[in-house]
């Protein structure tokens, strides 16, 4: 049979399909556990996640300040038991579940972040990525 793919792209004030009408405006979207779907806010301070299983609604709630130095949010990885925010200058870690209020927001490098989103690449469970000229792996 035909496989049909339709690449869509959304500019934040018109849906092109019912099941992302009410997607926040992000710069980077990312799946992770318990059929969520994160994203970064468009200001790159804060994580957006939607309800379980549906990826249709963003509750204004369903919003996680990401504080310190560490910069703008620049990516996001779906690790395995965790979801890892690259920041411009630290690589953070995001554990738990928002629906047992035990989310924790863990350092796990303080002085590497992202230079640039699209400097970052998958190869399996390994992440590399760029900062400030050198290449990493994570």
């Amino acid at each position: 049979f035909p496989v049909t793919i339709q690449l869509v792209k959304w500019d934040g004030t018109a849906a092109p399909a019912t099941n992302i009408a009410a997607s926040p405006v992000t710069p980077y979207i990312v799946y992770h556990t318990d059929n969520r779907v994160w994203a970064i806010s468009q200001d790159r301070k804060n994580l957006r996640f939607s309800e379980p299983g549906d990826v249709d609604t963003w509750p204004v709630s369903n919003d996680i300040g990401v504080i310190g130095t560490f910069g703008a949010i620049m990516a996001l990885y779906s690790a395995p038991d965790k979801l890892i925010i690259f920041c411009r200058y630290g690589i953070l870690s995001l554990t738990g579940n928002p629906d047992d209020d035990n989310v924790r927001i863990n350092i796990e490098h303080p002085n590497i972040g992202l230079t640039q989103p699209t400097s970052l690449a998958y190869f399996g469970n390994t992440a590399f990525f760029v900062f400030n000229g050198s290449v990493y792996q994570y």
